[in-house]
Parts: structure tokens; C-alpha cells; sequence
């Protein structure tokens, strides 16, 4: 049964080590069971060491004099950027709008005059065109 798992216990107990403090009696059952277990010891010297080696490829990193200048003007234009496309569908849908509007205020401001015109001592006269005669060319299809 895992519940009674003394190496489930330890893996348990080594999870809560990492994120909090144990009590010294855990702190104590920790130690006689790696005395007991071998396997555990062994993944707990390889915990130790790889703590270790972060440790101290984490001490070794020297940032430039203007690093945090850089990083908060990454940051500012990582945000505008993401504000800015956010926004763009917003930005081209009132574009769309505005365009519709002022059609429809041009079609609705200049509509042609419903009263017929009026020409005042003109009217339509009849003229005779010349006649083409015929040539007699035709076209086949």
C-alpha cells in the first residue's frame, strides 16, 4: 500500500522541503531514512547537487550597468504593442463605421430634385439626320 511506503514518506517530505520548512521531528525521519535506503540517499545527494550547480551558475551572471534601463523599455514596448493589437479590430471597425456614415449623409444631403426640370424658352425640336447609304458589307457569324 502506498500510505505505508516509507520511500513514498520521504518523496512526500522532500516535496514539502522544497516549498516550506519541515519540523525537526520530519528533519529527523528524513535522515534515519536515507541511513536505511539507499535509493533515497542517492536521490537526495542528487537533489543536493543540482541545487548546487544552479546555485552557482545563478551567482556567476553580471548584468550590463543599464540592464533594469533596457528591461523596463522592453517591457513598455512589449505592452504598447499588445495594447495597440488589442485595439486595431476597435480602431477598423469605427473606421468602417465613420466611412458608412458619411455615405449615407452624402446620399441622404444630396438627393436629386423630385420637381421636373424647367427650361425656360428651350424645348425639344425634332432634326433630320443624313441617311448612310449602304455599303453593302455584312458581318458573318
Amino acid at each position: 500500500m502506498i500510505l505505508n511506503d516509507p520511500c513514498h514518506k520521504c518523496r512526500r517530505l522532500r516535496q514539502k522541503r522544497a516549498i516550506s520548512s519541515l519540523s525537526a521531528f520530519e528533519e529527523a525521519w528524513l535522515q534515519e531514512h536515507w541511513l536505511a535506503c539507499p535509493e533515497c540517499a542517492a536521490d537526495e545527494a542528487a537533489d543536493l547537487q543540482v541545487r548546487a550547480v544552479l546555485r552557482a551558475s545563478a551567482s556567476n551572471i553580471d548584468a550590463s550597468h543599464d540592464f533594469d534601463e533596457k528591461l523596463l523599455r522592453r517591457v513598455r514596448l512589449d505592452r504598447g504593442a499588445r495594447t495597440l493589437a488589442y485595439w486595431s479590430p476597435a480602431f477598423v471597425g469605427a473606421a468602417l463605421a465613420g466611412i458608412a456614415a458619411l455615405a449615407l449623409i452624402q446620399v441622404l444631403a444630396f438627393r436629386p430634385d423630385p420637381k421636373p426640370a424647367v427650361l425656360e424658352g428651350r424645348e425639344a425640336r425634332r432634326v433630320e439626320l443624313p441617311v448612310i447609304p449602304d455599303s453593302g458589307f455584312t458581318i458573318h457569324r
